[in-house]
């Protein structure tokens, strides 16, 4: 069952640990995203409905809601 979420809508949210129910949404949009404007890149998964990678443990994300649910993500990573 999904956690509810409780943030402001159309708010710009910082995530320093997403969920996984979070990560997941996130990683769908991705998929959207990029085939909304052409093929996926070749680093993304061939297959499956959601782009999910070892930079998300450590990266910082945020979130935009509308209607609850995730309508915009960022994610920065810092690499020493």
């Amino acid at each position: 069952m999904k956690a509810t979420r409780l943030y402001d809508e159309g708010s710009l949210v910082h995530l320093s640990r997403p969920d996984a129910d979070t990560l997941a949404e996130v990683g769908r949009l991705r998929i959207i995203a990029w085939e909304a404007s052409g093929p996926r890149p070749k680093m993304a998964p061939k297959v499956g409905d959601a782009w999910i990678d070892s930079h998300d443990d450590h990266a910082h994300h945020w979130i935009v809601m509308e209607e609850g649910r995730i309508v915009a993500a960022a994610r920065m990573c810092v690499h020493p």
